[in-house]
């Protein structure tokens, strides 16, 4: 057996294995912890509310698989525009990614955006970057933010097809 001489006192080698390992386990937990906890704030504010009363509905979506497939989503908040409001604002606490968002003003608060018969949206409605899109829907390319090291605003304009 090898004896070393550490801080004034006497560990064999395989006590030294031991804490070393330990000390490896509970740096790279810590680590680990750390970089899942960080987060930052996307700010979304949503304008051009031509209709009073309803609710605004927004949704984020994190990846292009996902993006504006209702069952296929990353988080969801609501807000509801009082009297004359022209605008709501939201706000989001997410890891650092790639992002997009999709909103509608659901005048008729009946938890779907209303459509005509030919599938066209009778509410208003917009994405993130607000893509200049009419007869197709717009990629998660078009209406991506990303969400770096500080905080991201954006701004969405609702309108009518």
């Amino acid at each position: 057996m090898i004896d070393f001489k550490i801080f004034g006192g006497r560990l064999n080698y395989i006590g030294i294995v031991q804490k070393l390992m330990i000390v490896c386990v509970i740096f790279c937990f810590s680590f680990q912890m750390n970089a899942q906890s960080t987060t930052h704030k996307l700010y979304v504010k949503v304008n051009n509310i031509k209709e009073p009363g309803g609710s605004v509905r927004l949704v984020i979506y994190d990846t292009p698989e996902s993006f504006l497939v209702k069952k296929k989503v990353y988080k969801y908040t609501q807000a509801i525009p009082v009297g004359n409001s022209s605008e709501v604002n939201f706000e989001f606490d997410l890891p650092v990614g790639v992002y997009a968002a999709g909103c509608y003003h659901d005048v008729n608060d009946d938890h779907h955006m209303d459509v005509n018969y030919l599938g066209i949206p009778t509410e208003a409605y917009g994405v993130s970057n607000n893509p200049k899109v009419k007869w197709r829907k717009p990629t998660f390319q078009e209406a991506m933010v990303d969400v770096k090291k500080s905080d991201a605003r954006i701004t969405i304009v609702l309108k009518k097809w």
